[in-house]
């Protein structure tokens, strides 16, 4: 019963990042990924504060402190290398390689966690990675890459899935020592200075946006309380390699909310990763 719950709550994770990807793309492009991410964040925050009467916070031993700092490092090293990695690089190509970082989270898993997964559960994995990573991106895309370019942004991709991978694992850890409400609240709070500090040092605007890319700001900040909460509470009953898995095959709804709102139509190569991703969530679902 236990493992059907992570799953649940791993599926409820998982659309509430596709949402905010797609949602946090229409905020970055108007007011800045860093401005986004800053009040993203605070949101995040403030909305975990409002369930402080229900849930405690546990002191924090140094070594659990460091841990939340680590966290909160990892994803704001993740977020900022991502953005880095789009804005310089050609999306065909890092794309990919982002979307990688679940490999990196499910690895150290294994190792460090000593997660044991069976022969379905592994073959699904395999099926939500694959399939994850042919939605993010278009194949013609790739036939028009100018090569002798291809490697710009690469750098800033593999920082990002490292980081990515880690920020998950970590999140995982912290959640089994000081518990899923705690872990994903406390690491906010580092994050939200951490971001103060870089908007300071490379002298961004970081108001608050008073229009409507505001009201989208707060819709996107709900979401990641949503998809922070759900993965914490998931990994506290499943494995975090089935957990992350399952999260990792997000794109199928941007790429499925894109059809649908912005018209694209995706090639016959997204189609067939969003087939195996779906067979993949039935596989470690079920079986």
């Amino acid at each position: 019963m236990a493992l059907e719950y992570g799953i649940l709550l791993a599926l409820a994770s998982m659309v509430a990042w596709g949402l905010y990807d797609f949602s946090i793309a229409i905020v970055s492009r108007k007011i800045g990924a860093l401005r986004t991410s800053l009040w993203v964040t605070v949101i995040t925050a403030v909305a975990f504060a409002v369930l402080l009467s229900t849930y405690s916070i546990p002191a924090l031993t140094p070594a659990q402190l460091l841990l939340m700092l680590f966290v909160a490092l990892a994803a704001i090293v993740g977020i900022l290398s991502f953005t880095k990695a789009f804005k310089t690089g050609q999306v065909s190509i890092v794309s990919p390689i982002v979307s990688a970082w679940v490999v990196v989270t499910i690895f150290l898993s294994i190792i460090l966690l000593n997660e044991k997964l069976d022969l379905i559960q592994s073959a699904g994995i395999v099926a939500i990675i694959l399939g994850g990573i042919l939605i993010s991106f278009k194949w013609s895309d790739l036939v028009r890459v100018r090569w002798k370019n291809a490697t710009k942004g690469v750098k800033y991709a593999l920082v990002a899935a490292c980081a990515s991978g880690l920020y998950y694992f970590s999140l995982s850890v912290l959640t089994s020592q000081i518990g899923w409400f705690p872990a994903a609240f406390l690491y906010n709070i580092p994050m939200i200075a951490m971001f103060i500090v870089v908007g300071a040092a490379t002298k961004r605007r970081l108001a608050f946006p008073i229009d409507k890319y505001g009201a989208l700001t707060v819709v996107v900040g709900l979401l990641s309380f949503a998809g922070v909460l759900t993965y914490s509470a998931g990994v506290s009953y499943s494995y975090t390699a089935l957990v992350a898995a399952i999260v990792s095959a997000s794109p199928i709804l941007t790429v499925v909310l894109a059809m649908a709102l912005l018209k694209e139509r995706p090639e016959y190569s997204q189609l067939f990763g969003i087939a195996m991703v779906i067979a993949g969530l039935i596989t470690v679902s079920f079986w």
